[in-house]
Parts: C-alpha cells; structure tokens; sequence
C-alpha cells in the first residue's frame, strides 16, 4: 500500500511539473499568441514588459482607449507604454507600476502618467475578471500588495481559488458570476479604484516621479451617461482630481466602434501632446456636467 501510495504522488508530481512547463512555454510562445489573440495575452505581455530595466522619460499607465492611443507594442522608447485595460482595476495597473520602479530603481523616468476612461474608473472586478485579473496576478508575487479590500472582492468571484491551477490558467475557461453591486450607483470611484490611485499616487511620491492623471477622450454617448455620476468622492488631492474632470473630452459617436474605442482611421494621434503633435477638433468640459 505504501509503495503504491509513492508511487501516486511520484505520478502526480512529474504530471504536475510537466503542466507548468507547458504552462510557460504556452504562455511565452509565438504560437500560443497567435492562437490567443486575446485581452490576456495581451496583459502577460504588458506584465512582462512591466519587468524590463529600460531607461525612459515617461511611463503611461492606462486602459484599452489608453492603448489604442499609446499601444504597448509601438511605444518602447522615451514614452514607455505599460498600457493595457480596464478589467485588470486600478490595482493591476499598481501592480504594473510597482514592477517597473522596483526593477529600474536606479533609474527611473521623470514622470508617471495614468491615462484612464471616467467610466473605467468605475471598475470594481467584473465578469471577465477571472481571466484577466485572477489568472495573472492573484498569486505568490502579488498577493502581498492585495490589501483586504481587494482580497473580499476577490473571494466573491466563484472558484478564484483555482485561477492558478495549470489546466485552468492556460484555457479561456472562466466562471459565470452576477458581480455584486456594493457600492452606490452613481459613485464613480469604485472601491478598489479609490484604494489604488492613493497607492498610485504614494509610489509615485515615494520616488519622486511626477503624477499626471489624465482622462481618456470619450464619445458623446459616454459623455451622457457620465452625467448620471454625480456622486464623486476624491480620493486622491482635490486640485488632481479637479483638473482631471475639467480636461475630459469628447467626440462624436460616428468616429467610435461601440461608443469606447476609436474606428482605426480616426484615432486621435499623440493625444496627450507628449511627442509635439497638435489635438485635433474635440469637445471639453470645465467641469463635470458643464459644457464649454
């Protein structure tokens, strides 16, 4: 009984040794990428990226209107693009952040700028979070910068305790959950979020990077929807979040897909003005609900 015992665990050690290499090569292969063209791939890319020693004047920081003004694959050099999307939270983009500080420590650029959707800001974990938050990051390496917040939030989505097992992390499998509605309605910061930016905002401090939180053009269809938050509590210095809410721009319904991102011939180039080009014709705001 003893030996066959042995022997078992012998069995399921080798099997499990042998699935998280192929965990990894799957992960890392050119193939494995082409056959997932995916949002995930996309954050193992971004999480990799995160880790590089590079010496560079400006880190952004955003969601997927972020990359498809600023891609992650095109903006290597004196802009740095850590760019990714909304469904790895404010605290994936922490986690992101904390790795390039702690890899480049030496040398680290001029400025962090986090480059966020209002209606992003919203995002306390959602449906598609097993996938692209748990099965990246709810492990040994960042677990300890989960504060218990984040922790609960985690422990509400069904089986998050297996996001790490091989089979599950390297398939598209994910669980059908309702997310829990916590939070009011009309609070845009969401929980996570209001945790994050301060975390954001303190590393940023810490190491003497300038902060700049900008927001990501939007279409008229969002614009009206973001009307309906008028619930808004700062979490990070009331002059950042002021002027964050008084720069929001934006644009005809016609030049976006589904009212979020850009139809490829008309998105904005060098938004943000970083590299001298000019913005084009857009609508802004002095304040939240206040056209110019």
């Amino acid at each position: 009984m003893r030996k066959f015992v042995i022997r078992i665990s012998v069995f399921l050690l080798i099997v499990s040794i042998g699935l998280a290499l192929d965990e990894s090569y799957r992960l890392l292969s050119d193939k494995y990428q082409k056959d997932h063209k995916n949002n995930l791939v996309s954050v193992y890319h971004t999480i990799a990226k995160s880790k590089k020693k590079k010496k560079t004047k400006k880190i952004l920081l955003g969601d997927s209107v972020a990359q498809q003004l600023y891609p992650n694959l095109a903006y290597n050099d004196s802009i740095y693009s850590l760019a990714c999307n909304q469904t790895i939270t404010v605290a994936g983009h922490y986690f992101l952040l904390n790795n390039f500080v702690n890899i480049n420590k030496n040398e680290l650029p001029e400025e962090v700028i986090f480059f966020y959707r209002p209606l992003s800001l919203k995002d306390n974990l959602g449906i598609y979070s097993f996938s692209y938050f748990l099965k990246p990051f709810y492990n040994r390496e960042y677990k300890s910068l989960m504060d218990t917040c984040l922790i609960k939030r985690i422990k509400t989505i069904p089986l998050y305790f297996i996001s790490q097992f091989p089979l599950i992390k390297t398939s598209n499998y994910t669980p059908k959950f309702c997310v829990p509605q916590e939070e009011p309605f009309n609070e845009i910061f969401s929980p996570i979020t209001k945790n994050y930016l301060k975390k954001i905002e303190q590393l940023c401090r810490n190491n003497n990077l300038r902060f700049r939180f900008e927001p990501a053009p939007i279409s008229k269809s969002e614009w009206d929807t973001l009307q309906l938050f008028n619930n808004i509590d700062y979490p990070l210095d009331t002059m950042i979040i002021k002027n964050y809410f008084q720069h929001i721009q934006y644009f005809e319904d016609s030049l976006f897909i589904d009212d979020v991102h850009f139809k490829p011939q008309y998105i904005p180039q060098d938004y943000l003005n970083l590299i001298g080009n000019a913005k084009p014709t857009h609508h802004t705001t002095d304040s939240l609900g206040i056209l110019k």
